[in-house]
């Protein structure tokens, strides 16, 4: 029997091409991004904070900087502190605050924009900001005469929206935060030649900022460590290619709120990474994504990050404000907080000598509410509500001879009825709250207000050291 064997056509099996030859590859011009618009297309593509191709900004840029600001910028001053008897170290203070604007953004504005082209400097700028850089933007396009336009989110104060306004910047309110505000910006690029500028991770914003190290090694050699507010990252980028160039010996520690620890997440996750954020005390350090030429440059230079609360920042808001003569922001106040947290935050620095970069002076209307939390956290407030018939005044009056014979400061008063209440109208309700010198004198006022008047009297106290036992700063140095 014979085999038969079927031989049919054999299948056409297609194959994906491989593509042109190396040859006709070489010839051709690759656009890495396209800039006109399309629904898929990133506009937000900044050429000068490429995440792809992060710069690492060097001394050497830092001293380019220093040389082409000096003109306009002496050395800021670097104050010893009125109450290093009270520290367990030696606090020194580098005064950002004296700028015309307020902060240190001012560097960076300047040279940045004395950077740009001719053409450049005539078409303007362009750029999304939480406040300081906005201002400091404004102020130099100004003078130098290079139009400004600034998007601020809807949480920057009415006076930096008119701040900016003076000085000629237009100004656009976008946005929740300053993911958003940043967006608008980009937005507004599209259909303009403006050249947009990131205020914390231009290279040209961070070697600006990079001369503040170089002043404080100039100003004070011997420095230990260096205390840096922390939010985009630009300050703490500069000082650090600074110092840690000039001397290697000197920490660089990066102070961040923990209401916004992008650094902190950076460092942790090995990248720029976006960090979701509460509104806090220290609204300028609030920028969700640090900047990825700051991370670059800085993440192998701080030797460590601190997250620090918004009651330690308010106690050092106050204390430099009552103690020190010298008003700041939040931002600027938190690396005094991290001094004041010492024993949880930085014990290694006992005894030695620290300078905290006082980086804005740009203190909000939030200002006594900032006193208020500080003197509440540190159980110097006093909170007395009282109940008793509407007609009987005599005893209202009474209270307040108590309280003022004891030597307390009434801050104020509420009156209350107690329409709900069952002895509505007759009942009246009365809210004093009262500041008293210091723990102590609180506990005294306590005690004999719960004696003398404990049936009419209810009173409650904030205190931010719950334990008798604690060894914080502000029980220690009380």
């Amino acid at each position: 029997m014979s085999k038969i064997l079927n031989i049919s056509t054999p299948p056409i099996i297609e194959t994906e091409s491989l593509g042109m030859s190396p040859g006709a590859l070489a010839k051709r011009v690759f656009v890495k991004r396209l800039y006109q618009w399309c629904p898929t297309q990133n506009i937000e593509f900044d050429p000068w904070c490429d995440e792809e191709y992060p710069k690492t900004i060097t001394c050497d840029n830092i001293l380019d900087a220093k040389s082409s600001i000096k003109r306009e910028f002496s050395k800021s001053p670097l104050v010893t502190s009125k109450n290093n008897n009270r520290f367990p170290l030696e606090v020194y203070y580098k005064l950002e605050t004296f700028h015309p604007t307020g902060s240190f953004k001012e560097r960076g504005a300047y040279y940045v924009l004395n950077k740009l082209s001719p053409e450049q400097k005539k078409l303007g700028v362009i750029s999304a900001s939480l406040g300081n850089w906005a201002m400091a933007l404004a102020y130099w396009g100004k003078n130098l005469e290079i139009p400004v336009t600034v998007v601020l989110p809807v949480t920057a104060s009415l006076r930096t929206q008119q701040f900016c306004m003076d000085y000629n910047a237009e100004v656009v309110v976008h946005g929740k935060d300053l993911t958003e505000a940043k967006r608008k910006a980009f937005a507004i690029l599209v259909n303009s030649k403006f050249s947009y500028i990131n205020g914390y991770d231009h290279p040209h914003v961070i070697s600006a900022a990079g001369t503040i190290g170089v002043e404080i090694l100039e100003q004070m050699p011997d420095v230990y460590a260096v205390l840096v507010p922390v939010g985009g990252g630009s300050l703490i980028a500069g000082i650090a290619a600074a110092i840690k160039r000039i001397r290697p010996g000197v920490l660089v520690y990066g102070i961040q709120s923990n209401k916004c620890p992008s650094f902190k997440r950076a460092l942790e996750k090995g990248a720029p990474y976006q960090t979701a954020l509460e509104l806090g005390i220290a609204t300028s350090l609030q920028v969700p994504t640090v900047g990825c030429n700051a991370f670059q440059t800085a993440r192998n230079l701080v030797d460590d990050v601190v997250l620090i609360s918004d009651d330690w920042i308010s106690k050092a808001i106050f204390h430099l404000i009552d103690r020190e003569k010298i008003v700041v922001e939040g931002a600027a106040a938190i690396t005094l907080a991290a001094i004041m947290h010492l024993p949880k935050a930085l014990r290694e620095l006992r005894e030695k000598k620290v300078v905290c970069v006082i980086s804005g002076g740009n203190l909000e209307p939030m200002l006594f509410k900032c006193i208020e939390r500080a003197k509440a956290s540190d159980g110097r407030l006093v909170t007395i509500k009282a109940t008793f018939p509407k007609e009987d005044l005599d005893t209202l009056k009474k209270i307040f001879n108590f309280i003022t014979h004891l030597g307390c400061n009434i801050i104020r008063h509420d009156f209350d009825q107690s329409w709900l209440s069952d002895s509505y109208p007759n009942e009246l309700n009365v809210t004093i709250l009262c500041e008293t010198r210091d723990k102590e004198h609180t506990k005294s006022v306590k005690r004999l207000l719960n004696k003398f008047f404990s049936d009419i009297c209810e009173v409650q106290q904030e205190r931010f050291c719950t334990s008798d036992m604690c060894k914080c700063f502000s029980c220690r140095i009380e």
